[in-house]
């Protein structure tokens, strides 16, 4: 029986070995770049800025892909309010009209971390997403921000955090006030019911 010349087992391992290490260095580099982004999801989970550039790509999803993919059509908020009850999912009612927008409808989104409300505001040429949000999201007394071109911004109304995608900070606004009044006299409707009157 002939033995492998040393050349021969050499050229065999040099061949191999390199191979096994560029696997082993692309598997430890995934595990660490998997365990980054992961890291960066726990610390960015309901910052501010992290809400709003989910916000955005949502708004921004939906809007590009004619037709639009919402899972109820209703200009009717107490109909949209329905349609969530019958799901478990409690919300605030939302505003019929806004900013010479209408309601068009609703659908869920799904983000990184949560699945939110999604409902869409029309016009002739432009359009606004309203978000219901869970908690967490750390926003304080508000926020603001310009991200891609577009106008966001978040709030509380009761429990509900509601973050809105539109053109200009005024449209964004002009959504919070009326979100603000719809709840005020919501929850006065509610007084009212409570006492019988």
């Amino acid at each position: 029986m002939e033995e492998p010349s040393p050349v021969d087992a050499s050229s065999e391992s040099g061949a191999t070995a390199p191979v096994a290490a560029r696997k082993s260095a692309l598997f430890r580099g995934a595990v660490a770049l998997a365990a980054g982004l992961a890291g960066v999801a726990l610390v960015g989970r309901g910052s501010p800025p992290f809400v709003t550039w989910e916000l955005v790509r949502a708004h921004s999803s939906l809007a590009a892909r004619p037709p639009l993919e919402l899972s109820i059509w209703t200009s009717d908020p107490h109909v949209a309010r329905r349609w969530l009850d019958a799901r478990g999912t409690e919300a605030p009612l939302l505003p019929g009209r806004t900013a010479g927008l209408e309601l068009v409808g609703l659908r869920y989104s799904v983000f990184l971390d949560r699945v939110v409300v999604h409902a869409l505001y029309g016009g002739e040429t432009r359009s606004v997403s309203v978000f219901y949000l869970r908690r967490p999201a750390r926003i304080g007394q508000g926020y603001r921000v310009q991200v891609g071109g577009h106008a966001a911004g978040l709030f509380t109304v009761g429990d509900t955090i509601v973050g809105v995608v539109a053109n200009t900070p005024e449209e964004v606004t002009a959504f919070e006030e009326s979100f603000a009044r719809v709840w005020v006299e919501g929850s006065k409707a509610v007084g009212r019911a409570s006492k019988g009157v």
